[in-house]
Order: C-alpha cells, then sequence, then structure tokens
C-alpha cells in the first residue's frame, strides 16, 4: 500500500512539474520575442536620435555670429556648414549626407578636401537642410527604415 501511495505522489509531483513547465514556456517565449522587438526598435530609432541630437549640439555650439551657420551644396548634397575662427584661421564644420552616410568634415575654410574624408555619424536615406522666408532652417531627417524626424533651428542675431 505504501509504494502505491508513494507511486502516486511521485506521478502527481512529476505531473504539476510539466504544467509547470507547459505553462512556462510560451511566457519566455513571448518575453523573448517582445526584447528582441525592442531592442530592434531602438536600433532603428538610434541614427535619427543621434543625427537630430549631432546637428542641434552643433547648431548650438556654432550660432554666436551671423554668418558661422550657412547652408551650402557639398558634392551632390546640401550641407548645413559652421564656420569658427581657431588662431586667427577659419575653419569650417560640415553636416552632409553621402550615400546613406550622414557625415561631418572639419577643414580649413576654403582648402578643397574631398567629402569623402568626412567622419560617419549615422544612416541615412534622407538629410534635407533648407531656410524658410522667416530666417528659420528647416531640417527634416528620414532613416533607412522610413523613420522621419524633423526639427526647426531659430539663428542667433548677427
Amino acid at each position: 500500500m505504501n509504494d502505491r501511495r508513494h507511486s502516486i505522489l511521485s506521478l502527481a509531483s512529476l505531473l504539476l512539474f510539466f504544467m509547470f513547465v507547459l505553462f512556462t514556456l510560451p511566457v519566455l517565449i513571448e518575453s523573448a520575442q517582445a526584447y528582441r522587438a525592442s531592442v530592434n526598435g531602438q536600433d532603428q530609432n538610434i541614427n535619427l536620435y543621434t543625427a537630430e541630437n549631432y546637428i542641434i549640439t552643433r547648431f548650438r555650439q556654432f550660432d554666436h555670429a551671423g554668418d558661422s551657420v550657412q547652408i551650402r551644396s557639398l558634392g551632390d548634397s546640401q550641407a548645413l556648414v559652421f564656420t569658427d575662427m581657431l588662431d586667427g584661421q577659419p575653419y569650417e564644420t560640415s553636416l552632409y549626407l553621402l550615400g546613406s552616410e550622414f557625415r561631418e568634415l572639419f577643414t580649413q575654410k576654403g582648402s578643397d578636401a574631398d567629402i569623402q574624408m568626412g567622419t560617419t555619424l549615422a544612416e541615412l536615406a534622407a538629410f534635407d537642410v533648407r531656410q524658410d522666408d522667416s530666417g528659420l532652417i528647416v531640417v527634416e531627417l528620414e532613416d533607412l527604415h522610413q523613420n522621419r524626424a524633423s526639427f526647426v533651428l531659430h539663428p542667433g542675431p548677427a
């Protein structure tokens, strides 16, 4: 009788364990998928976030004189160009799109540096910068996943 009772208890314990596994496994799989989706979403948004914050930070650093921020053509794209004086010499920092690479190029003003020499900051599908009628600089970005961001920069007084 004791063996039979022990067998029933063992079977009940084993059945309880398998039920626990049966109900826990789908929860673990769903959690892993949710985590993966969250990480992928962050990876997609990081390029827009990086480019947007980099442009805003550079703008704030250089927006101290009337002509220190300009929009120019650089290669086949537009560039946001910041001018500053270092040791009495004018230098330019250009932010532009080359292919799908959002880049920064720091050169002495007037140099004939190749745009290929710029440092890659992020991967973008589009970078559009223009100045509207009121003098505001409008920046529009699009990443490789068709996520978009746009913002307006207000240049300081000349």
